[in-house]
């Protein structure tokens, strides 16, 4: 069923039970929410293949009828259907985790919009509070309004904001998207707590809220009537988050401006109607796709500690020939010692020195403790120079693994640092160093692409053109099961003079560096370079 035919049947359910409910107002400002923007938009974004599609209708009917009955036939048993609903916003959210370990901290938007659903139960916590009557601190009619706030800005806000993104992903976004996800948030722990934070949160809402009709006027939409609907919906909410200001000041410095009656009327009107219905209806008119694709590549079936014998075959270097990787690698202008690395790594001494950024050493030295046990990432916290020793062995990974896998085991003094299952794969366009980390239960993968930079050679999981689609950090669970991590690595690795190498492996969190390895890489006597 096309999403417009889902908008029109929840916009008929809902006018029917509107016809039937005695105490329209203000009870049509969350039943508006429940039965058509939540329930359509969910289904916009919803992929129709996942399981979760085909679970909807079983989940959706008695929710809609619990919700219908609430509003007809009030009564002692609203607070058992008000159970039914949190379930319904519990499926929702499962929905929006279940997005985020198929994708991971990759694409701001589509992260935004699993906040949003992630966010909807808290908004059904505080309508299960209120339909008990528990007492939460607040008087019932901020209980429920609570509700609504985790429905309208929690909730459907996010979505919208992860739509716009899907449209255009311009550098402000990356500061408007997070803002708006914390926002909300913040003005909650306000309410509960102290006057100033919602003041504070009310303040940076209004200066992110006008950023994003700015940025809503500034987006290029596939036609100038769904720009007037969404930009319509965004101004809204830069009106009645204004005369939210008021209302702050009046409960929270009791200046007496404006009442809960009035802020019912308009507040809820405004987003009611101009924001949620005009927004949903602009939204609708063409659902922007995702950027995101899951890639296929291979994973490694090793989990846990994993230690190669000293019978196994052993290996002289981590790949058997760098022609792997042309054309982005080109044997015969690339310096031939790094050539010479990759194909001969055991006729090399590594020699490396370890960094930690100063705000991340109080993790590293907890972490330290655990990668002893691991024995995979096991860096000293010095950074005195420290040479690295090992051996490269064949894997055999089986019928469900990779091909060609090699370990390459290295170690300080005897104390194991890093296990490492390096193999390659392809996705058509380019070639890849999939290398992975067995850790417990589990193995982390970093599947990274080589640039050549004259004689010079970057090793990433950065994604710099469209040729890298997947370069990145993830983490395997399950037998098919990844999700991408907000780490990412680059090597950089030059020649010195014949035999004699530098690198540099850089390591950052959510773009925040807080690890650098130098290496002096020597060629031991006897140098295997062939370059026929």
């Amino acid at each position: 069923m096309p999403i417009r035919n889902y908008f029109y049947f929840h916009l008929f359910i809902f006018v029917i039970i509107v016809l039937f409910t005695e105490e329209i107002w203000p009870n049509s400002l969350l039943l508006i929410a429940q039965l058509v923007f939540i329930p359509v938009l969910f289904l916009a974004i919803l992929d129709r293949h996942s399981t979760f599609k085909k679970m909807y209708p079983f989940i959706a009917i008695p929710t809609y009828v619990a919700v219908a009955w609430m509003s007809i036939f009030p009564s002692e048993l609203d607070g058992v259907f008000a159970v039914f609903y949190f379930i319904f916003t519990l499926y929702i959210a499962l929905y929006g985790i279940h997005r985020f370990f198929l994708r991971g901290f990759i694409h701001i938007e589509e992260f935004i919009i699993d906040i949003g659903l992630l966010s909807l139960p808290i908004g059904g916590i505080w309508l299960i509070a209120y339909t008990f009557d528990i007492n939460t601190g607040f008087t019932p009619i901020i209980t429920w309004l609570t509700a609504i706030h985790f429905h309208y800005s929690a909730c459907i806000m996010l979505i919208f904001i992860g739509l716009l993104g899907r449209v255009s992903k311009r550098p402000t976004y990356l500061f408007i998207a997070p803002m708006m996800a914390l926002l909300p948030w913040m003005m909650a722990i306000g309410i509960t707590i102290s006057p100033w934070i919602e003041l504070v949160g009310i303040i940076f809402y209004i200066l992110t809220v006008f950023m994003l009709f700015y940025y809503s006027l500034q987006t290029v939409y596939i036609a100038m009537i769904q720009k007037i609907f969404v930009s319509v919906s965004f101004f809204s909410i830069c009106i009645t988050i204004c005369f939210a200001s008021l209302y702050v000041l009046t409960t929270g410095f009791h200046f007496q401006l404006v009442t809960i009656d009035w802020m019912l009327i308009f507040h809820g009107f405004t987003n009611a109607v101009l924001f949620g219905f005009i927004g949903t209806v602009g939204w609708l008119m063409s659902i922007p796709s995702s950027r995101w694709q899951a890639p296929t590549f291979p994973l490694s079936p090793i989990r846990n500690k994993f230690k190669p014998k000293e019978a196994d075959e052993k290996l002289n270097g981590l790949v058997d020939h760098m022609e792997l990787y042309e054309p982005f690698i080109n044997r015969q202008t690339v310096a031939k010692t790094i050539v010479d690395f990759y194909e001969n790594t055991n006729t090399f001494t590594l020699k490396a020195s370890i960094q930690w950024s100063p705000w991340f050493k109080p993790f590293a030295f907890i972490y330290r403790q655990l990668s002893r046990l691991l024995e995979q990432i096991n860096l000293p916290i010095s950074s005195k120079q420290v040479e690295m020793t090992g051996n490269i062995y064949r894997v055999d990974e089986g019928n469900h693994g990779r091909n060609n896998v090699r370990a390459w085991v290295r170690k300080i003094k005897e104390e194991i640092v890093f296990v490492a299952l390096y193999s390659t794969h392809s996705d058509g366009i380019r070639t890849y160093m999939n290398i992975a980390l067995p850790l417990p239960f589990t193995s982390m993968h970093g599947i990274l692409a080589f640039i050549q930079h004259g004689e010079k050679i970057e090793l990433t999981s950065v994604r710099k053109d469209e040729t890298m689609n997947d370069v990145g950090i993830y983490l395997a669970f399950g037998k098919n099961g990844y999700f991408r991590l907000p780490l990412t690595e680059t090597f950089h690795l030059q020649e010195i003079s014949p035999g004699k190498l530098y690198a540099t492996h850089r390591m950052h969190i959510f773009k925040l560096p807080f690890l650098k390895i130098t290496y002096n890489i020597m060629q031991n006597k006897g140098n295997t370079w062939d370059k026929t």
